[in-house]
């Protein structure tokens, strides 16, 4: 190699080591990330109201309201729209006349 090439490894070799430190942090920090990811993005899993709630010191009192939070926001409109789901599923089969085979051939002639 020329030494002109040799002047310039230096900073190549900076980035490089610098380039190698930031992927093992990277690569370290990741998991909790993914991690927290997927808490805050499952239904039903800690969003980010319970998250600020939480972060604040708080009491049996917090925990509670948190549950009867969730029970409002996620629980009654989950019964409600089976109750609504079941209601029109059974008008729908009462309105609808059930046809037997032998009334859906064509008639003969």
């Amino acid at each position: 190699m020329k030494p002109s090439h040799w002047r310039r490894a230096p900073p190549l070799l900076v980035v490089l080591a610098f380039a190698a430190a930031v992927f093992l942090v990277w690569r370290e920090v990741r998991p909790y990330g993914l991690t927290g990811m997927l808490i805050s993005h499952v239904p039903g899993g800690l969003g980010v109201t319970e998250f600020v709630v939480l972060s604040f010191p708080g009491s049996a009192r917090t925990w509670a309201a948190l549950i009867v939070f969730r029970i409002i926001y996620y629980i009654v409109p989950l019964l409600l729209g089976g109750i609504v789901l079941g209601v029109s599923a059974l008008l729908e089969r009462r309105a609808v006349p059930v046809t037997r085979a032998r009334d859906r051939r064509a008639p003969s002639g």
